[in-house]
Order: structure tokens, then sequence, then C-alpha cells
């Protein structure tokens, strides 16, 4: 009887060593540290295939947070800001700036700038409202970010061509017809930091629009690739390289 007992304590300690020791275990950059996906799927778009995992999300609970010098992770702002999402935010320059308008908790950081790329501005005002604009609403706005480029517009895809364009992560926010905001990762399971091009999006969010009955009404597409973060509960995919903002939602 007592080796059984010291058989079943032996096992016993040996389940915790190795559960804190995957606790433990450092994220490696762009790992899918979780299967468990709410809301994701394979989706085809051309002859490629690729995989999208998207979000809903209260506005009226979503922060911008700036993360241009601060130069924080993801796993860090989530855990600091009690986030349950985190999505990284638009483009910033090499002297760690936004690229274009940016607004956190009503306060204007930069200001707008004409971008052929950088094309349109996601904001939040202060009735809790999103939205995809070309340009900046007149009404105060609590969070804003000029990015680009548009991909989706008043229920159709608009139309891009670019000199040079490459396979990688991309992410996304739409808004629909009813205001709700929606974030959204492509990304290609064998290679997490790759993806879709530019171009392949709006047909890309077309389709899942139609066959997941979204109700997009339009989209815009944020940092991707190594600077691209996206958590939601039970999925994550992690940054290689400095993010400049996070969206976070609690």
């Amino acid at each position: 009887m007592r080796k059984i007992l010291v058989l079943i304590l032996s096992i016993a300690v040996l389940s915790a060593l190795l559960f804190l020791q995957k606790q433990g275990k450092p994220t490696v950059p762009g790992d899918v540290l979780s299967e468990r996906i709410p809301a994701g799927r394979d989706l085809t778009v051309g002859n490629k295939t690729y995989r999208v995992v998207w979000a809903k999300v209260n506005p009226d609970e979503l922060t911008l947070i700036p993360n241009f010098t601060e130069k924080k992770t993801s796993t860090t702002v989530m855990a600091e800001n009690r986030c349950s999402v985190v999505v990284n935010a638009g483009f910033y320059s090499k002297s760690s700036e936004p690229i274009g308008f940016f607004v956190s908790g009503s306060e204007e950081i930069s200001g707008f700038t004409q971008n052929r790329l950088f094309d349109g501005v996601l904001s939040v005002n202060e009735l809790g409202t999103p939205r995809i604009t070309r340009e900046v609403p007149e009404d105060p706005l609590v969070n804003a970010v000029q990015t680009g480029p548009v991909v989706f517009e008043n229920g159709a895809v608009t139309k891009l061509s670019f000199v040079r364009d490459s396979a990688s992560r991309r992410v996304i926010a739409a808004v629909s017809g009813e205001n709700e905001l929606i974030f959204m990762v492509f990304y290609t399971q064998d290679s997490a930091f790759s993806g879709p091009l530019l171009a392949e999006l709006p047909e890309g969010v077309a389709k899942l629009n139609v066959e997941e009955n979204l109700g997009i009404a339009d989209a815009i597409n944020l940092d991707g690739g190594s600077a691209s973060a996206f958590a939601i509960p039970g999925f994550s995919l992690t940054e290689a390289s400095p993010v400049g903002s996070f969206f976070c939602a609690r």
C-alpha cells in the first residue's frame, strides 16, 4: 500500500513539474499558441489557401495603445492592460512615429497626411461608433489611426494594383453595416508570417464576408508581416519585430 501511495505521489509531482515547465516556455515569435479557435477557417483565394481568424469586439471597450518608443511585446501589453483581444494597429516610420493621423484616448498625437497607400482612417467616436473613412471625421474621436489601403468600401471590393507586392501575414479591420467592429488575420499555416498579397485582400474579405454572412461594409489593411500580432481567447499569433501600436479590447 505504501509503495502505491509513493507511486501516486511521484506521478503527481512529475505532472506538476511538466505543467510548470510548459507554462514557463518562452513564446517563439510567430507561434500559433493554440488551435482552439472560436472563429477560424481555411479560405481559398484564387488558387491559394490561407487560414483566416476573426473576432468581433465592442468599440466601447477598445483602447488604442501607442508603442512607438516603448517597444513592448504584445504579450506584455496584453498582461499589463488585461486585454482579452490584442491586435496590432497601423504603420510607423523609421523614426518610431505614427505614419499619418493618430488619436489615442481622445488625444491627437499625429495629424493627417495625404498618402496613396495609407488612404483611410479607422476611427471610433465618442458614441462608440466605428468607421472607416477616406478623410478624418469631423466629430470628436476617441481612437483613430490612419492606415491602408482600404480593401473593401461600401460593400464592394476595392481595385488594388501595386508595382511591388509580397506575400505576408495580413491583419484587417472591418466595420459592418450594423456598426460592428471586426478584426481578422490572414496567414499561411505552414509559415505564420506569410500570407496573401495586398492585391488579394479585397477578394479574400469579400469571399469571407459572403460565406460567413458578416455584413461587412468597409475594411482596411493594418500593419502586417513580422510587425503584426493577433491575440483573442484561445488563439494567438505573436510578432517578430516591434509593433508600433496596439488595439486592446478588455
